[in-house]
């Protein structure tokens, strides 16, 4: 969300300085529009509007047609190209290298143009929809940079004149209990506003017959530039509107839109005209419980009905106009009524146009940023590293080196703030974490459709953190994430998307339905399809920023290891107990191998003889030196063990889940303070009672990996070569560890030449280590061990006796 310096917002006290056509009204008691004076036209308002100083401000920017202002960077890495434009003190790449003469509208923007006219569209309306940052307003500034349209916006904060975000000052005294007169007010308000455009574009066509469509966009959304130059500090928009509104009644407005709309399209010969309404889902918490459904008298509605309603028909005859809502709540989806609300003709569906696209490659990155700065191919590869997705992030990065900052700067300052808490409240409103903290703190609401926020954001941080599995939604209320920013609208094949959801399931260990890990209340009404024929639309969480900010925010509070013993204790499936507890594992041995403790000295090693002397010394476990790469990853169709063995270690999860043929349940590699690095395999059993140990000792053995059970290798050609690399990567030795739990690991006749079988080693190169009952509450830590016990004797008491748990 772009902001700027309150001094530049005008003050609603501007509406203020015109009387009030009517009384005040009690809340009891309501103002009819019909008392309004019918002796006044718009147009003669519109002559005295532009007798004073806001006409003089128009006449400038008509005859002087300055073009935007450029940044004076100081930067050594500024190429010869056009510099970028300057808003409020600072570079705006918003604004930068807009479609003009010599720069065409993007293939986005085409595509976004071409939606607003297919044939037969109902209504006249289109839903642009998509999380923050990812270019919905860009989009619109090339649109209305080639094609006449209006650009409303509903922040206070935001580029644009503030006719809209005023709005609700504007109602509240005349809000009452009198719904349909409600409706009515809000209604006439957004009419008048249509109308101050409209009569200020047919002027501005008037004054100067090269009067362009840029030119018209520019003083809809950067009218505080030009304000600046040339002296003036009011809205011409917003006082227009207000003065509309307070001295027309809704009868002369219907008609002079009409003439007007009807004037300009014939002088102008528009196939479509949009009429965007950006930032609309601050619309949907404005005044609520003062509007009703007209179809529906005893359902509420937002202020975005009335005002879509109004937009959509303003008259009787408004043709090919195409009302463009822009926004990241989901709601302007498949709350159909909230849009549709009082229509005569009522939709089953709304077009939707959300392919805003991303980053696609390093080389995209670079197409973009080299025309502005010129940087290095090490410096455009990490900016795409860090902020693969939505455009915004890199854009800011951009902004911040153009005034000195260095590339690692500008991205650890992006990075912070999307990412941590923020104390400023300019960058909290760009801050994911803060987002998140919001639902925590109450700022937001915490349920959507009887479905719990924060336990949707939990779950996408589980499958990513705790299995390596990207997480997408599919359902309205699930989806609802996109508007606070930490996921992005897709639209995948049916069949993808189909197979994403199999993964997750067993990345989890656990079958999902259809409401990916959450169950919802089914709506009475049905919500409009996200899927056609072919594709599907899904929410996906995927970006590196909004992975941190989830990991900052959960991790820090033990939110996510919690949460997976909260699972295990819930689920009734010994196989999901078992599954889950792989996943908890990490914790302990993260703990165990963290670098301060001498590895001979652990509680499953300390009885063995003759340890190499490689496990006289500390070690810890390899990690990622990024934050987002997950603790844990499970195999999948295109990851094995093989892949994950010989993956970079700063990009691959510490912890690798491989796949059931292969043998071990968990692996990780350790690296002892001399430097060298050992495998770790190990095999996890949540069970009561010890049976066929050697087979399970076998499943930790690389050499028997990929082996059945008469020991004999399931595919040579396949699993040979696999098998001879992983070995290779032994070469300093492999330490084994069985983790059996409640059970009682004693002596055993298979295992000859020791007393205890937990102080069984093979050889220099093979160290074997088990934790059971016998030494796990040495090993694990007391609350572990605690749940564990806790988690046996429920089992226990509802089953009866102990069951495997696999």
């Amino acid at each position: 969300m772009r902001t700027f310096p309150t001094s530049l917002i005008s003050s609603f006290s501007h509406f203020t300085t015109y009387p009030v056509a009517t009384g005040t009204a009690s809340r009891e008691e309501s103002i009819s529009l019909d008392d309004l004076p019918d002796n006044i036209t718009p147009k003669e308002i519109l002559y005295a509007f532009l007798e004073d100083h806001h006409g003089n401000f128009l006449t400038q920017y008509l005859e002087r047609n300055d073009p935007l202002p450029s940044y004076e960077s100081n930067s050594f890495r500024l190429p010869h190209n056009k510099p970028p434009i300057a808003f409020a003190g600072r570079p705006s790449l918003l604004l930068h290298n807009l479609p003009g003469d010599s720069t065409s509208v993007s293939t986005i923007a085409t595509a976004a143009l071409d939606a607003m006219r297919p044939v037969g569209m109902e209504d006249n309306l289109l839903i642009m929809l998509g999380t923050s940052g990812c270019g919905k307003t860009r989009t619109c500034l090339e649109i209305l940079c080639s094609t006449w349209g209006i650009y409303f916006v509903a922040g206070k904060e935001n580029l644009g004149s503030k006719d809209i975000a005023l709005m609700e000052s504007y109602l509240t005294p005349l809000m009452t209990g009198v719904f349909d007169n409600n409706r009515s007010h809000a209604e006439h308000y957004t009419k008048c506003a249509l109308l101050a455009r409209l009569l200020i574009l047919d002027h501005c066509v008037a004054k100067s017959p090269s009067f362009t469509p840029q030119r018209w966009m520019l003083i809809q959304v950067v009218q505080d530039i030009f304000k600046k130059m040339y002296g003036y500090y009011g809205d011409i928009f917003s006082n227009l509107t207000a003065r509309l509104a307070r001295a027309c009644n809704e009868q002369v407005v219907r008609e002079e839109i009409r003439n007007s709309y009807s004037k300009l399209y014939k002088k102008l010969g528009w196939t479509v005209f949009p009429i965007f309404l950006d930032e609309a889902q601050i619309l949907q918490l404005i005044l609520p419980n003062y509007f009703k459904s007209r179809t529906l008298a005893t359902e509420d509605r937002p202020l975005l009905s009335p005002i879509l309603h109004a937009l959509v028909h303003p008259t009787n005859s408004v043709d090919g106009h195409c009302v463009v809502p822009c926004g990241t709540d989901l709601g302007l989806m498949f709350v159909r009524d909230t849009l549709l609300s009082g229509i005569a003709k009522q939709v089953t569906s709304i077009p939707r146009f959300t392919n805003f696209g991303g980053w696609r490659d390093t080389e995209h990155v670079a197409q973009y940023v080299r025309a502005i700065v010129d940087l290095e191919d090490a410096d455009i590869t990490t900016l795409y590293q860090y902020f693969p997705g939505r455009f915004r992030p890199i854009v800011t990065c951009i902004e911040r080196i153009l005034i000195g900052f260095s590339v690692n700067e500008a991205i650890n300052y992006v990075w912070g703030i999307y990412t941590t808490p923020r104390t400023l409240k300019e960058e909290n409103r760009q801050s994911l974490y803060y987002q998140l903290d919001g639902v925590m703190a109450g700022r937001r609401p915490n349920f959507v459709n009887w479905t719990s926020v924060l336990e949707l954001f939990k779950s996408v941080a589980l499958s990513h953190f705790y299995a390596g599995s990207s997480h997408i939604f599919t359902k309205s209320a699930q989806m609802e994430i996109v508007e606070l920013g930490l996921a992005r609208l897709r639209t995948l094949p049916i069949t993808k998307a189909d197979i994403l959801k199999r993964n997750l399931s067993l990345a989890l260990g656990r079958e999902i339905d259809e409401d990916t890990l959450m169950e919802s209340v089914v709506a009475e009404e049905p919500a409009p399809s996200f899927s056609d024929d072919s594709t599907q639309l899904v929410a996906f969480v995927d970006e590196p920023m909004a992975l941190a900010a989830l990991y900052n925010f959960f991790v820090q509070r033990k939110a996510l290891s919690h949460e997976i013993l909260t699972l295990m204790a819930a689920s009734k499936a010994p196989s999901t107990q078992g599954t889950l507890w792989q996943r908890y594992l990490p914790e302990e041995f993260g703990a165990m191998f963290d670098g301060s403790k001498i590895v001979a000295n652990l509680p499953f090693l300390n009885k063995i003889k003759n340890l190499p002397k490689v496990y006289n010394q500390t070690a810890t476990i390899i990690r990622s030196s990024s934050s987002i790469v997950p603790v844990v990853k499970i195999a999948s169709v295109d990851y094995k063990l093989e892949d994950y063995m010989t993956d970079d270690s700063n990009t691959r999860a510490a912890f690798f889940i491989p796949e059931n043929l292969a043998g071990p349940d968990l692996t990780f590699f350790i690296k002892f303070r001399d430097g060298n690095i050992v495998p770790v395999f190990v095999q996890v059993r949540l069970r009561s009672a010890v049976h066929k140990l050697e087979a399970a000792l076998g499943t930790t053995d690389p050499r028997l990996f990929y082996r059945d059970s008469n020991g004999k290798l399931q595919d040579e050609d396949r699993y040979g070569p696999i098998v001879k690399k992983v070995l290779d990567l032994c070469k300093n030795g492999v330490l084994r560890i069985l983790d059996y739990y409640p059970a009682e690991v004693l002596k055993a006749p298979h295992v000859m030449g020791y007393r205890d079988i937990s102080a069984r080693v093979t050889t220099e190169w093979d160290v074997v280590g088990i934790i059971s009952k016998t030494n796990a509450h040495e090993v694990f830590r007391k609350e572990h061990i605690e749940f564990l016990d806790a988690l046996k004797t429920v089992s226990a008491s509802s089953k009866r006796k102990y069951g495997e748990l696999e």
